[in-house]
């Protein structure tokens, strides 16, 4: 695995992702902030330790290891993106499913929902409001 150039985020007091990538999908992550940074480890609030060189999680290996990677690293704006899309379809099948089942729910409300989900997942497609 090569060593990152751009370490600006690496930081005391940062936010980062652990990225887990995935054979199938688009991985995963979590968000954790940097507790202490050492010569050659990165330790963050939930005791995750990670070699400062390569991001990756002490411990493990392989094409799958955890790493730290930044906010807006491609992989987690991915992830965060597909996530926010996973839950327009859940509200719109939501709606579908208890028309089709007769239930008297408030449909506006429930379009309302679906329409703030499809703005997050616009803003978060399309990057506004991020820095």
């Amino acid at each position: 695995m090569a060593a990152h150039t751009d370490t600006d985020w690496i930081r005391e007091g940062a936010t980062v992702a652990i990225y887990r990538d995935s054979y199938h999908g688009e991985g995963s992550y979590r968000t954790t902030t940097i507790i202490k940074l050492t010569k050659t480890q990165i330790v963050c609030d939930n005791n995750q330790r990670f070699n400062r060189e390569r991001l990756t999680m002490l411990g493990n290996s392989g094409w799958s290891a955890p790493m730290l990677k930044p906010l807006d690293a491609p992989e987690i704006v991915r992830v965060h993106s597909a996530e926010r899309f996973r839950e327009v379809t859940r509200l719109a099948d939501d709606l579908a499913r208890d028309h089709r089942n007769g239930r008297r729910r408030d449909v506006l409300a429930m379009l309302d929902e679906i329409e703030q989900a499809v703005r997050a997942a616009r803003k978060s497609i399309t990057g506004e409001g991020q820095e």
